[in-house]
Parts: C-alpha cells; structure tokens; sequence
C-alpha cells in the first residue's frame, strides 16, 4: 500500500498524537477502544505503511468504522491532519487493492445502479410531489433531492417543495435525478463517484440551470468538496443549501407553540460551510416556538452516526443514544434537523425529530 506524502505526513502526526480527538471521535466515545480512535487507526496504518504488517480484510472494515463526522478535527489542537480525509484516502487505495468487505461493496453497488444504500427502484417522491412539479425542458431554479430523501424520506421533499410554493418561488425537481455520487466518494468508490456526479452534471446543463437548491448536506457536500476533488467543475451553477436560500426570504409563520432543540449536521457544519446561524435564525421566526441549545453544538455537535448506520447499525445505534439522553433532558416536543440521516437516527432511538423544512412548513402562512 502506497500514499503521498502528505497523507504520511498527517498518518504519522496522528500517530504520534496524545492530545483530544479520543475523547471526540463518534465511534471510539462508545466502543472504547484504543483502535477505534483516531490516534489508533493512525498507528495501525503506520505499522502498514512501515511494512510491519499488511493491510487485510479484518483491518480493511476498521477505516469504515468512522462517520467522516470531522470531530476530531475540531478537537486537535495542531491541525496538522484531518482525519476524515485520511480515512477517505485509504479506503480509495481499498477500493483500489480490492479489499474493500462485500456488504460495502454491495453499498456501492446499490448506489451506483439505484442512485441510494437499499438498492430501491421505487421513487417515493413521484408519490407525493404533483406532475407540475417536476422539470419539464429548463429551468433557473432546481430542487436537488437525493437519494436518501427519494428513496426512504420523501416527506423531505414534499415539505421542501411546498414551503418554496407557499412563499411564491418556483421551483423544480429532476424526475429521473441522478445520483450525486457523494457517498460513494466516502466509501472510497472514485470512479463511480464520478460517473454518478458527470451524469448529473450533463443534466443540470441540460436544464441551463442557475441555481440548485439542496437539503441533504451530504449531496451539498458533494457539490462543494468532493467535485472540486473529483476535478468536476460545476461552472457558473450556484449551490444553496435549503437553510441559506430561504434565510433570505421573507416569510410570515402562526403560531406554534413547541419546544425543540436544533441539532447541526456534520456535513452542514464541521465538513463545509460552517452553516449554524441560518438554520437558527428561521426557527427563531417562528412565534411560540422555543429553540433550545444542546450542551454541544455548532462545530462541537455531536455526530448522529447516520453515515454508519448501513455499514455498522448496532454502532450507529449507540451514537445516536448519546444526542437522545442529551435531548430527553431538554425536555422538547421534537428536535429539528437539516439532514434526513440525522432525522432518522435519532426517531430510531426514540426521539421524534423531524427535518427543518417539515417545521417551516408546519408553521408557514400562507401568501395572500
């Protein structure tokens, strides 16, 4: 097994490492193991790249035992390596080496051919979205919906889709929408990733489209880290995220009297924009509505293990528990998300949570 330098360099300074990304990594906060940080993984790769041992099966499904959440970024106190981006590097020359385990694989399969994890050819957001809605010929504005949203939480969609509608802007939705290839970049799958991002591309060049709007923070990632990547140029093609775009609109809400905590996505925070205040400040709008602060937030959230969850359940499961307890002893009526694996993490552990654009529109005037 071969890296540049670079990743040396940042494998080697972890390594090395004593300080605090252990106490902030997602996975090693629950297993409690001394492999299952950052620092160990950094070891374990270091003996490999030093020929002390080969890389194998068993040690292969360890690099995908991380949530890519960037925790332990915030945590380092050198900023000499990022951990995430060493993990994505090394399942890549997995990949590469065929090592990656088969139930990953079969992942990347599914995401490949279906555009989503379950391998699903069902469009659950045809269902509840009009025929209107979806793009017929070009379009300056488009909804990017993803296939996590598609394919198990079209209600996403239909909040997002109406909520735009209810404040007058017209926007569209691809009816046969390409994958956006972001998860297969985490998996370490490149050129899949690529032919699912090129793919779309074409179609939003088809389209002429101006503005594409998205929910998933995991498909804004894409668009933002991993085409630039990838070397994919999205040319002049603006990409907002829900939150961002509706911050700037002027929207009248009821009344709703409720208590909720926001949690931040890591793929909305720590992994690219940095994006806290806006989806706070749309909640902060809506009168009754009492936001509440988990003890970490902002960029020392904690990671809901959505990204694990087809890889690992029973892990995904135990990092979710974590935000839960945290959520019961704020006493709310709901908590309130931007990422529809966040949103599904946590109702599975037992606190009902739904997405930012299913409150907005719960509580949206509508115009006129």
């Amino acid at each position: 097994m071969k890296v540049s330098k670079e990743i040396f360099s940042q494998i080697k300074t972890c390594a090395f490492c004593y300080l605090m990304c252990r106490h902030y990594c997602s996975i090693s906060s629950v297993q409690r193991t001394n492999y299952s940080t950052p620092r160990g993984k950094a070891l374990i790769l270091y003996g490999i790249l030093n020929n002390e041992f080969k890389m194998n099966g068993e040690l292969a499904r360890l690099f995908y035992l991380c949530t890519n959440c960037g925790r332990c970024y915030v945590a380092c106190e050198t900023k000499a390596s990022n951990p995430p981006e060493i993990f994505e590097e090394i399942r890549a020359l997995e990949v590469s080496e065929g090592l990656v385990p088969k139930d990953i694989a079969k992942l990347a399969e599914n995401l490949s051919e279906k555009g989503n994890i379950y391998g699903s050819s069902e469009d659950k957001v045809a269902k509840v979205l009009p025929k209107e809605a979806f793009l017929d010929g070009e379009s300056d504005l488009l909804y990017y919906v993803g296939g996590e949203v598609r394919s198990a939480q079209p209600e996403i969609a239909q909040a997002a889709v109406e909520l735009l509608k209810t404040i007058g802007v017209d926007v569209k939705v691809l009816e046969n929408e390409p994958g956006d290839g972001g998860m297969l970049y985490i998996l370490g799958f490149r050129e899949k990733a690529r032919d699912s991002a090129e793919k779309l591309i074409k179609e939003l060049k088809k389209a002429r489209v101006k503005t594409l709007i998205v929910s998933d923070p995991l498909s804004y990632a894409a668009f933002k880290i991993y085409y630039p990547k990838l070397g994919l140029s999205l040319g002049d093609l603006k990409v907002v995220h829900l939150t961002e775009f509706l911050v700037k609109k002027p929207i009248s809400f009821n009344k709703l009297e409720a208590a909720t905590a926001y949690h931040d996505p890591c793929f909305l925070g720590r992994r690219t924009n940095n994006l806290y205040d806006e989806p706070r400040e749309l909640l902060r709008r809506i009168p009754g509505l009492d936001l509440k602060e988990p003890e970490f937030n902002r960029e020392h959230s904690l990671c809901c293990g959505g990204l694990l969850r087809p890889i690992d359940s029973y892990w995904a499961d135990k990092v979710a528990e974590r935000i839960a307890e945290e959520f019961k002893r704020l006493e709310i009526d709901f908590a309130t998300t931007s990422c529809p694996r966040c949103k599904d993490s946590f109702n599975r552990v037992g606190v009902k949570t739904y997405d930012i654009a299913e409150v907005l529109k719960m509580a949206a005037s509508k115009r006129g």
